[in-house]
């Protein structure tokens, strides 16, 4: 690119950052359903074939949708030609690639909110190469430099990106030994999904370790570094105590008297967020340390947060704080919007007004 080029490219990248967020159109794509670019990635290396749907019929399997997808979409200029300005993806970090009992039965994390890995991009959605065929690394760096150029290559058109993120819970990461027999046996729902328990936890939880499902103990396990940023994680999340392990209960979800802050998702580990817990700040700290990489040196524009409701308050207005300390002058320029559903109209409003702010 010659100078005037590079000039250009910089004054319209300034311009995405410097457009109000109220003037956005935001598109949400679900990336495993938007277009599958690339072949490669489909099943991963060391992943189970079955778990893919070529026939893109079985709505519980994965169907393909990657980056390459997306780019392919960006550099057409088919969003910029149907009036979008900002494109809010799935969470695009490496899951747990199957659960054996979610929904009623087994399911697959091709929607992006299985976390296994915080600070990893999943392998499928990842590309050998880049759009002008420079090789991706087959490793976390290579994943997130994928991951930068989709970003770069959005902002080169006009296009924000906003990441959806997760921070009630992380994908089915252990299993409840309910036979006590010392083995995850995979076909007792039983192992996957406890009942809530009011009092206490479950103190049968155990981590797993399935390949072909990415059923992994939670990363990061400490401090990495990625594309030459030292990120200082601690490897709390990969702590069975930072799950409140009290198990699933149907009524959860509609709750709001406080049970729906400690309960699983069905499989899906809920992380133990409660502000008395001696692991409060380090918790808030660790998604902070998480998330500012993906704003700062990945470069995303904003943060969908997920299952705001299922989290205790206090979390939120930490995280919030620290992040935007962290961020500085840049936080202004970010987006941070939330999902709440309940039907009760005062359990809404507290999520849009308060009158305990300073």
């Amino acid at each position: 690119m010659n100078r005037g080029g590079f000039a250009l490219l910089l004054g319209l990248t300034a311009s995405v950052l410097a457009r109000p967020w109220s003037e956005d159109v935001i598109y949400l794509a679900l990336t495993d359903r938007f277009a599958d670019g690339d072949a490669s990635n489909n099943v991963p290396p060391g992943s189970d074939p079955a778990l893919y749907d070529a026939s893109h019929q079985d709505i519980s399997r994965y169907h393909g949708g990657d980056f390459r997808g997306l780019e392919n979409a960006i550099a057409s200029d088919y969003f910029n030609d149907l009036g979008i300005t900002a494109i809010w993806i799935t969470p695009p970090v490496k899951n747990v690639w199957r659960s054996g009992f979610d929904l009623g039965g087994p399911k697959t994390g091709y929607h992006g909110y299985w976390t296994q890995d915080f600070l990893d991009i999943d392998p499928h959605l990842m590309s050998r190469r880049s759009l002008d065929g420079t090789p991706y690394p087959d490793s976390a760096d290579g994943r997130m430099k994928h991951y930068k150029d989709l970003v770069k290559l959005a902002h080169s058109k006009g296009l924000k990106i906003i990441q959806d993120v997760v921070m009630n819970h992380a994908g089915p990461v252990f299993y409840y030994d309910a036979n006590g027999n010392g083995r995850f046996d995979r076909e007792q729902e039983s192992e996957w999904i406890q009942p809530y328990q009011h009092v206490g936890f479950h103190n049968n939880a155990a981590s797993a370790d399935i390949p072909e499902g990415n059923l992994h103990r939670t990363g990061p396990e400490g401090p990495v570094e990625r594309l030459g940023v030292k990120i200082p994680t601690t490897g709390i999340l990969s702590k069975l105590q930072t799950y409140s392990r009290k198990g699933f209960s149907n009524e959860s979800l509609g709750k709001s008297d406080g049970e729906e802050v400690t309960c699983d998702f069905f499989s899906l580990r809920d992380i133990w967020t409660v502000p008395v817990g001696a692991q409060f700040d380090t918790l808030v700290d660790e998604f902070v340390e998480i998330y500012a990489f993906y704003l700062t040196t990945i470069g995303v524009d904003g943060l969908r947060i997920d299952t705001v409701k299922h989290v205790h308050p206090a979390f939120w207005d930490a995280f919030t704080e620290r992040l935007r300390k962290k961020l500085g002058v840049q936080a202004k320029d970010e987006l941070f919007f939330g999902e709440v559903y309940d039907d009760k109209p005062a359990m809404l409003g507290s999520f849009t007004w308060r009158s305990d702010w300073p």
